[in-house]
């Protein structure tokens, strides 16, 4: 595997948007918290190395997006 520096002048290798570099565990958990609220955080359902999911303690499923930081979360309860 070839290592890449990230460079935001850089084009993706799809060649659509620019390079993202990616959030720390930490800045990722501050939106998991904020997100989350009032439920707590169970359990890590998956991880990729483009996002982690996560079980809430209301039955919901939480999602984040590692670059960008995006959360999105869902009721589960249809599944």
């Amino acid at each position: 595997m070839k290592r890449v520096k990230y460079d935001p002048k850089l084009p993706t290798i799809q060649g659509g948007k620019r390079m993202m570099k990616r959030l720390t565990q930490t800045e990722l958990d501050d939106r998991i918290r904020a997100a989350a609220r009032p439920a707590t955080v169970e359990e890590i359902v998956n991880e990729t190395p483009t996002k982690q999911m996560y079980q809430l303690s209301d039955g919901r499923l939480l999602t984040v997006w590692k670059a960008t930081g995006k959360v999105q979360v869902g009721d589960t309860t249809n599944r």
